[in-house]
Parts: C-alpha cells; structure tokens; sequence
C-alpha cells in the first residue's frame, strides 16, 4: 500500500515517520523551497569562528537596517497597536526569507497577515522550537483522551531531541520523553531561576508554577549532528544545525527505501475514485498537473494551505469555518533580584524560564527571554542614534531586563473566522478577525498580579503591553479550520482525522485541532499526526497478515472485487460502536430460521420495508446490516443491491460510505449503536442518501415479556440488555437533525417502520 503526505513540515514528517514504521510506502509531496547557497556558505564561515562584520550584518532582520525615521515610526504605530512589534514573517534563517517565498500565490490570504510557508520543513525553520503537551484541563474539547495521545508525545520527543528537565512544570505539562538537564543557562537567567527557587514556597502559595523551558534542541554531539555550541546565535538561525527542523526527520525518512520526497509540487486537489485517491498537483519545474494515484491520502500542508485543497476538492466555497490562535502580549520585565548585568553575549538566545499562571480561571502560559542582541536588533537604529555615554548606561540597564511572551488560550484570544473564496489558478483564503475585549482584561490583570508579586517572583513589570500581531494571528498558532469533532460535518474531520465526506483522506496538521491551548501547539500537532498515522498503518496492518494468507495466492487489496464478499476481519465502518456480543450472535437464526413465526414475521417486515420504499427499477439501494442479505430476495426486478454489514464475511463492501445511494435500508440494526456511533451513521448517510427506511424494535412491556415468549425469543433477552445501546427516542431523535420523517407504520406492537427524507 502506498500513500501520500502534502507537506514537509512537523505534521508532515511525524505521520511520514508513524505510516513507515507501520510497513506502509509512503510519497511526500512538497513544494520544497529551499535555502540558499549563499546561506550556507554564511553558515560555514560562522562555524568557523571567524565571520566578517559584513557576515553578522546579514544575519540581522530587515528592521536592523532600516533608519531611524522608520524605527520610530514603527515603534509608534506598534505602541498604538496598528502595527506588529515583532513579525514573524520577517524573521530569517541565516539572514534568508526563503520561509516565505511563494507565498503570496502559492497560499494566498486577505484580510490578515497569517505566516505559512512553502518551504523544505515549513514554519520549523524559524520557530522557537519549544514545546509542551497538552494539560489535562486541554482535553476539554478535543475526541480523543490523554491516554490516546501519550505515546506519540513519547515518539516525537525522541523525535525531537526534546529536552525535558522534571521540575514543578511537570505537574501541569506531563514528560513524555527522556528527562534531560539540557543546557546551561545564561547567567542572567540562573540567576533569576535561583531567586525563584529560594521563593518557592511562597509562589506556589500564589498559584505560580514555575520551571526551566522545554525546547528541542540537540544538545549533545550525536550521530546526527553536533550539539548545541553555545554561540548565542539562536534567533538567527543555528549555523551548527543543532535546532530541530523537519527537514531532520526528512533527511532519516529518505534513507528508507519505502519513501520518496517529490518536489516541487503545488498540490491543487483531490478526488477519490473507487478505492483510490487521485492528487492533482502542478510540477513547477514542468509547469505540467500531473495527476497522482494513491491509497490514502495526509494533509499536511498547513492550517490554511489544507483548507484550500480541501475546499477545492469538495468545492466548499463561501463556508464560514472557526479559526483558533493565541493571543501573544510581549511585556518588559525588570529584574529586582540581585545578578549581574550584561557583561558578555549571551550563549543562548531561545526561550529559557516558563511560569503558568491562572488568571479569572484561565491558563496564561508565559516565556521569558533574556534581552538579547537578536530582539536589540528590533530597536538598533534608535540607540544608535544616542550618545555614546548615554549608549553605555542604556546597554548595562538593557542587561537587567527580560521579556515575556504572554499566551493566552484560544477561547480567550481573538474570534477569527475563514472562508476559501473560488479564484484562477488559486483559490484565496479570506480571514475575518474580531479580538476580544476579554483578552485585554486579562493580561492587565495578570500584570497587577505580578506587580503585586515582585518580591518573590524578582521582576517589576514596566513599560507598555504591546500585542506581537495587532494586525492578524500570530501566524505560526493558527490552527482548526477541519478540526476533529466527535459527528463531523462539512470541513471537519473525524477523531481519527479521516475528512468528512471521504474514505481515504485524513488531515494531520493543525488544521485538524479542535482549540488552542495557551502554550505552543507544535508538539501536540506532531503527536497527532504521529498518532494518526499509527493509526491508520496498524489498521492496514491487519489488512496485510490477512490477505498474506496464502489460500488464494499473492494479490493487493485493489485485486479484490467489490461485488464479492469479504473474508478479513477488518474494522468495517461503525463497528467500533457496536459491542462484541452483537456481532458473535447468529442474528440469522434468530431472525429467519428460528422459528415458522419468526420467518413469517421477518417476511413481513421486509415486504411492508420495500413498499414504503416506492422503490423503481434502475435506483439504487445499501442494505445496512444486511446479515444474509434476505432483503434481496423481497426487491423488485431492475434494483441494484449491495449489502453491508460489520461482520466481514457477509458484507459485499469494505466501506459503506459516499455512495450515492437512493436510498437506504436500516432494519433492526441502528439500536446496537452507541450514541457517538449513532451520530456518525447520520452524519454519514445524510451525506450519500436523500431517503432511508429504518426498522427500530419495539421497547415496551407487550414486546420484552409477551410477544417475545410466543416469538422463541425469551432467551435473548439477557442478551438484548447487553447488546442494545440507543433506544427508539434516541435514534429517532438523532435522525431528525439531517432527515425528516414522512410516514411510520406499526408491526404488531414489536417495532416500529419508518420512512425518512433529508
């Protein structure tokens, strides 16, 4: 089997690495952009030890260089909050804006400024790369539990490098991974971290939980590649390579034999067919579609760049979909606690100190950063323009500061919605943003908060509080749009992250989560998407020890024939909502050869389903549940059948869904599934049907203790309270949100036929 992967970035290299390891062969389809040779060379001059002053002068953002007309004037629209402090898509790798390039047409957004990428490891090569799960409270919204996520936080963390130290953060972000002391810390940082230490008593009695950052940075010499070098070029773009970058786990993926990288591909859309997935892609280097056949397909492409494939695909145009960001406040912190000044260039310049804070009940997840050279650079133009001696005093006091990245869960941050507007060759993503006056409130309260701690905490906060994007989301936080839910629908994915309205479609990046914590998503949008490819792969994993049974020689799963039954035991569609017991009885014996009563009645069950039908000759009906298929035998000449059921062995499809379908039939089957799986057969079938004709049995005292004796079917009874899960109001209750219902009809006090339309 083999399937494909859009995009390079963290998701895409997590389900890559999951779908391998599962004995799947896997294609990545990127764009691919890549550095440029002159930054590589940049990158080995400074490995050297020797770069030139024009070489540190091109690591510097365009800010740096600009005069100090401009300065200012950014500086005062930034403290109006009509401009960004920090732009996230002006930050460089080794003094390169290849992270962006293309953008513009590859991925066009109006209406605010969101960073993506086309590049070889997407956003990974200039992010912060610190990382921290879930928390138990996160869970909240989101299908699947702690639990099911836990192992594939394990996977990426090794995955990552991840440097995982146990302190008092542990309590609220769990540690998946090895434990590790990780790196020094620079001095004015250690010092800060002792103060918080020697108070720690008295911060937990204030609800602060504090602890060193979690960051995936190779710290150590490996295999791999050198260790960190302690040059404090961080935020520049590590010339030793010892930041994590997907196109680390890309360059392992492609040693295996199973894995090719295609590039460079725009991935435009998709389509099934049969038992296939067709991608429509452009080869830029061509400037030819081609047009790719696969088994499945992950989308990986990033939040926005996955719903406009997807929207194309299914020409879901003009939808309203619900983004989810961070609000991100950056905050100047004054060091109050005894420590030096800053007396030599920092060793490192990422994130080093984390508190949590809960503020009216919300999770604030805040970052410290030492004022380094990198954020210096913001305002360089201004103190240049200073006197020297003035210069001196200001650059020792700057040495007492720390900023702080203030991050503020989803549902507090601002309301952004985004709809894909149809456009030639690309469609456009529209994003409306709202913020939230909440989301203000609550930082000013959490800066009188910690004014009011200044003695144990050892920082007075000062200045202004300035959001980092006051103009659009921050960007590289954006997630939702196809998220996970529980009965999805139109753009929404299932909690298995197969797309709504497929079979073979999943998405594996942010798109697919369904709200944002207040601390950085990349490590949980890796884990999902690890976890969803494992997922999948051990599912075709029992698919490939079946069908590598030799009775009936060697052959693929695209060799099977639909028409013919199944023989595998594979998971079938809704099985995993049914109990065990259900699917062990012999429902045949009890429906049709139990008794001379049982046969008769089962007839007539089936006759009065096909007249309410009104079937024609040519429609087309799915016979859900359909057990030994006796429903075929009571249809009219000229209707095409097909039958399916969660027992392998009687089902004439693997997969019910999509269709199209006339109509179908549910005779005494949708009472063994639970409420979760119940919701997803309506949502499903609204989806390829207009008509259904469903049988609920009867739950009453006439039924379970009369007519049931007279039927034979007393023994079932203990069996029938195991087995049956939704009663009749409930199903009729979960039908009524995409059908209604036309007609009903009572069969001798033991059930209930009725006819539905959407």
């Amino acid at each position: 089997m083999r399937v494909a992967v859009v995009g390079s970035g963290l998701a895409g290299v997590a389900a890559a690495r999951a779908l391998l390891d599962g004995g799947l062969a896997v294609d990545m389809l990127d764009f691919g952009n890549e550095i440029e040779s002159s930054a590589k060379d940049l990158a080995s001059r400074l490995r050297s030890g020797s770069p030139s002053a024009e070489d540190l002068a091109r690591l510097r953002p365009p800010r740096a260089t600009r005069g100090i007309v401009r300065t200012a004037a950014n500086w005062f629209t930034s403290l109006r909050g009509r401009a960004p402090i920090l732009s996230l898509t002006e930050k460089t790798r080794l003094g390169s804006l290849f992270t962006f390039q293309d953008v513009e047409w590859g991925i066009p957004v109006e209406g605010a400024t969101v960073a993506r990428s086309l590049a070889k490891g997407g956003l990974s090569n200039i992010w912060g790369a610190a990382c921290f799960p879930l928390t138990d409270q996160d869970y909240a919204d989101w299908p699947v539990q702690e639990k099911d996520m836990a192992p594939h936080y394990g996977a990426v963390a090794r995955m990552l490098s991840l440097i995982e130290r146990e302190d008092d953060l542990a309590v609220v972000y769990p540690i998946y991974g090895p434990k590790s002391e990780g790196l020094p810390l620079n001095p004015q940082a250690a010092d800060l971290f002792k103060h918080w230490q020697q108070n720690h008593d008295r911060l937990a009695s204030q609800g602060i939980v504090f602890g060193r950052t979690r960051l995936a940075v190779r710290a150590k010499e490996t295999a791999d590649g050198p260790g960190c070098q302690l040059c404090g070029l961080c935020l520049y773009g590590c010339p030793y390579d010892a930041i994590y970058r997907a196109d680390w786990t890309l360059s392992a993926l492609r040693q295996n034999q199973s894995f090719l990288y295609l590039k460079p591909l725009w991935v435009q859309s998709f389509r099934e067919e049969g038992d296939r997935v067709v991608v429509d892609a452009v080869d830029r280097g061509e400037g030819q579609l081609k047009r790719l056949d696969y088994d499945a397909l992950f989308l990986a492409a990033g939040t926005l760049s996955s719903l406009r494939i997807v929207a194309d695909a299914q020409a879901q145009y003009g939808r309203s979909v619900r983004l989810f960001d961070s609000d991100v406040y950056i905050v100047p912190f004054l060091r109050t606690a005894e420590g030096g000044g800053l007396s030599a260039p920092l060793h490192f310049s990422l994130n080093e100190l984390v508190l949590r804070v809960y503020i009216w009940g919300h999770p604030i997840h805040i970052q410290f950063y030492c004022m380094n050279e990198q954020i210096i650079d913001q305002f360089r133009p201004l103190l240049s323009a200073l006197p020297k001696s003035l210069r001196r005093r200001v650059d020792a006091l700057l040495g007492r500061f720390f900023l702080a990245f203030v991050c503020l869960p989803g549902n507090v941050s601002a309301h952004i919605e985004a709809t894909v507007r149809p456009g030639t060759p690309v469609a456009t993503v529209s994003v409306v943003q709202r913020r939230r006056a909440e989301s203000s409130k609550i930082v000013r309260r959490l800066i009188r908060y910690l004014a009011r701690s200044w003695s144990p905490l050892g920082l007075y906060p000062v200045g202004p509080i300035l959001r980092s994007t006051p103009t659009g989301p921050s960007g590289g936080r954006v997630v939702g749009a196809l998220p996970m839910v529980d009965r999805p629908g139109p753009l929404q994915t299932d909690p298995d992250g197969r797309l709504y309205g497929t079979n073979r479609v999943y998405v594996v990046d942010g798109a697919a989560m369904p709200s944002s914590a207040a601390q950085n998503t990349a490590y949980t949008i890796m884990a999902n998407a690890h976890r969803i490819g494992t997922t999948f792969a051990k599912r075709q994993g029992v698919r490939s020890e079946i069908m590598s049974v030799p009775s009936k020689g060697v052959f693929s799963p695209h060799q099977l024939s639909t028409s013919s039954p199944r023989t595998d035991t594979e998971v079938h569609f809704g099985r995993t909502h049914v109990k065990p017991l259900v699917l062990a009885l012999d429902h045949h014996r009890h429906q049709c050869d139990g008794s001379v009563l049982i046969a008769a009645y089962n007839r007539l069950v089936l006759g009065q389903a096909v007249r309410m039908a009104c079937l024609r000759s040519g429609m087309h009906v799915l016979d859900y549940g359909c057990g030994h298929q006796q429903l075929r035998k009571a249809l009219p000449p000229g209707v095409r059948y097909t039958g399916y059921d969660a027992v392998a062995k009687l089902s004439e499809v693997e997969d019910p869904r999509g269709g199209p379908y006339d109509l179908v039939f549910a005779l005494q089957v949708l009472m063994y599934l639970d409420a979760r799986g119940l919701g997803e057969w309506v949502e499903t079938f609204a989806a390829a049907t207009k008509d259904l004709v469903v049988m609920v049995p009867a739950r009453n005292f006439l039924k379970d203790n009369v007519l049931d004796r007279v039927f034979g079917l007393k023994d079932l009874r203990e069996q029938r309270e195991q087995m049956v899960q939704s009663l009749p109001p409930e199903i009729y209750e979960q039908l009524s949100r995409h059908f209604s219902l036309l007609s009903s009809r009572n069969l001798l006090c033991m059930g209930e036929l009725t006819r539905w339309q959407r």
